[in-house]
């Protein structure tokens, strides 16, 4: 490779190898930076994803505070969904009664149920 470089190029010996040398510690640090390129789009990939989920979060909290809940109505909401995700609820033989349910202190409102229909 050194003396078809120094043909090439009409170089000597010498200075087509250490011109060689050089182009393989250009190739070497373009494979670094190509790397960590690829680790920062993962990295972006994750921190898009984190930022979609956070903007429906904020989105569905609008979208109560439109529907006139208030923020007591949805700090409620939150602690009774918390409740139940911890109680197993939904699994089959639970049953949630007439919509006037209490359950750790939480209430579900009659209009809670209303949301979407």
């Amino acid at each position: 490779m050194i003396r078809e470089k120094a043909h090439i190029e009409n170089l000597d010996l010498k200075t087509a190898a250490y011109n060689v040398t050089h182009e393989l510690r250009e190739y070497r640090q373009l494979g670094s930076l190509h790397k960590g390129v690829e680790q920062v789009k993962q990295q972006l990939a994750v921190l898009d994803a984190f930022t979609a989920q956070k903007q429906q979060a904020v989105t569905t909290l609008m979208n109560l505070q439109l529907a006139g809940f208030s923020e007591k109505d949805i700090n409620e909401l939150i602690g009774l969904v918390t409740a139940w995700n911890k109680s197993g609820i939904g699994v089959p033989g639970f049953s949630q009664g007439n919509g006037r349910n209490s359950m750790n202190g939480f209430k579900l409102d009659d209009k809670f149920i209303g949301i979407g229909h």
